[in-house]
């Protein structure tokens, strides 16, 4: 069985996207969870925990971007790692990694190292122009 994780940061924010292309990539809508208006980086996420409760050996977690699964390295290894343990494959944006493999577990290492120097980054340029747009 394929289970879907979707996620937007803010209210604003929409998950249909998402959704249409997990649809696409085979998760059947009733196995899709969301977590809407929240954070990456929040360790509260009731979708994501619904989501992995879901999950049984032999499923395949899909998400359609590394970063709405976690926006943390740290974060990020300790949410595959549940998978992994459970026997679940990680599936992003439909190519499958397998974290216990050296190369899958660098890649997903790397991907999520990526994704929290995203989140830094954003962070340090939106900082720098609210404080020219305030001089």
């Amino acid at each position: 069985m394929k289970v879907g994780y979707a996620r937007c940061s803010t209210v604003r924010q929409d998950t249909a996207v998402q959704v249409g292309l997990l649809t696409k990539a085979g998760v059947h809508r009733d196995h899709i969870y969301i977590d809407h208006g929240v954070s990456g980086r929040q360790a509260k996420r009731p979708g994501l925990e619904n989501a992995i409760n879901a999950s049984r050996e032999g499923d395949e977690f899909c998400v359609i971007k590394l970063d709405r699964l976690s926006r943390s390295a740290g974060d990020l290894h300790e949410t595959v790692d549940r998978l992994a343990a459970r026997g679940v494959a990680l599936s992003i944006d439909g190519k499958v990694y397998d974290p216990t493999d050296p190369m899958g577990k660098m890649f997903i290492g790397m991907l999520g190292l990526m994704a929290e120097f995203s989140v830094i980054s954003t962070h340090r340029n939106s900082s720098l122009h609210e404080l020219e747009v305030a001089a």
